[in-house]
């Protein structure tokens, strides 16, 4: 009995650790990691078709995977160059969206007055190649937008391509 005892007096630091390590990576997970829009913000609707061309990947016999993966989204440009997310009005996923074809119709909240806004948009697939993986983008789009925004003002931007 006394070295049952001893057993889980060992783990109950490792597990307290544990234990806390995930609770941190939850509570930074769910933090806001957006700009604040402010009171009483903008909105910038983006309305994307995007789909990927797949003639962009390599032709040296990688296997590439079925289905695309998407990441997008709208940045206010700092004037250091940083790019600081907006939030989705919806809290939709912007990361890692598996589909063929990208269609969105999307709401962010943007602080009002001049802003600098970048939007991007990535979509890739995974080639095996030998020991590993390798992303190989098949679609992307990178724009900057110089925007005067009044409060409550909902200003649309629709963007249509294919690959690159």
């Amino acid at each position: 009995m006394p070295n049952h005892r001893r057993a889980i007096s060992q783990r109950t630091p490792w597990l307290a650790l544990a234990t806390a390590l995930l609770a941190l990576l939850l509570l930074a997970g769910c933090a806001g990691v957006y700009v604040d829009p402010g009171a009483s913000p903008a909105r910038v609707r983006v309305q994307l078709d995007m789909t990927p061309d797949r003639s962009l990947l390599p032709v040296d016999g990688g296997e590439a995977s079925r289905v695309t993966s998407w990441e997008w989204g709208l940045y206010l440009v700092a004037s250091d160059g940083r790019l600081l997310p907006l939030a989705p009005e919806s809290k939709e996923r912007l990361r890692g969206i598996p589909a063929e074809r990208l269609v969105m119709d999307t709401v962010f909240l943007v602080p009002a007055g001049r802003q600098r806004l970048r939007l991007l948009v990535e979509g890739y697939v995974l080639v095996r190649l030998r020991m590993g993986a390798t992303p190989y983008d098949v679609a992307l789009l990178q724009e900057d937008l110089e925007l005067d925004l009044a409060p409550g003002q909902e200003v649309t931007i629709s963007r249509a391509k294919t690959g690159r």
